[in-house]
């Protein structure tokens, strides 16, 4: 009995369905070119973002893992655990600092990495000459807000690290002046690094090991490539066939 059902759902489905016209057969390459075109000429993405006093509209592309990062860091005040981008070069962890500053509108600024780098090229000092105080972008930001990108956080010096720690433990900043204040509400910091923070390896021989005490104020986040941004981009400049060889 159940055959003889199954063959009339069957007959149903084959009456019901259209009949499809192929010119000529498919193959993999033609199958490859199909999706490939699909995705270089998809529409541009949508993601509208709700705020408590505002509401961002982001119509360009953001990586996957960008409402994730986004969520993490806004409850990176009650949680204590800010976002650590870790992943390849390249694959977009600065960009994401870029949309993420967008989604919450706020300036955006990144603190390259320089292993020569010390605290006092965040914070200002003190000129020896003039003895006036020499302020910096970046604390204008921690004032009026912004987000901060310390960029290759596991290859700056140390004392970046242990002085980003006690920023955040305190949520508050003392110039070199004595000045006190705590961080603006709309002050955020995202990191970024090639590793998770325990050392060399041996694609990134240059990156070094976070204390303990710096790496339990972050969330370390995964941020791998992504392919269908990429082979979009392939495509758009290489060609269709191009650019899916290229991938």
């Amino acid at each position: 009995e159940q055959p003889f059902i199954l063959r009339l759902l069957t007959l149903a489905l084959l009456l019901l369905i259209p009949t499809i016209t192929i010119a000529e057969p498919l193959n993999e390459d033609a199958v490859r070119t199909i999706v490939q075109d699909a995705i270089a000429n998809r529409p541009a993405d949508k993601l509208e973002i709700k705020f408590p006093d505002h509401t961002t509209v982001m119509d360009k592309h953001t990586h996957p893992q960008f409402q994730n990062v986004l969520k993490v860091m806004m409850l990176a005040r009650q949680s204590t655990k800010w976002p650590y981008l870790v992943g390849p070069a390249g694959t977009g962890k600065s960009t994401m600092g870029e949309h993420l500053a967008e989604a919450v509108g706020v300036p955006f600024l990144a603190f390259p990495a320089n292993p020569g780098a010390m605290m006092h090229d965040i914070l200002g000092f003190i000129s020896a000459t003039s003895r006036v105080y020499e302020d910096t972008p970046y604390v204008t930001m921690m004032r009026n807000g912004g987000l901060l990108l310390l960029d290759e956080l596991d290859k700056l010096h140390a004392g970046i690290a242990s002085g980003t720690n006690g920023l955040l433990a305190q949520m508050r900043v003392t110039l070199p002046t004595g000045e006190s204040f705590p961080l603006h509400d709309k002050f955020f910091i995202v990191v970024g690094a090639n590793t998770y923070g325990t050392g060399a390896t041996s694609e990134y021989v240059g990156s070094t090991q976070l204390d303990a005490a710096t790496l339990d104020r972050f969330a370390r986040i995964p941020v791998n490539y992504d392919t269908e941004y990429e082979t979009a981009r392939a495509c758009a400049v290489l060609g269709t066939t191009n650019g899916a060889k290229w991938m």
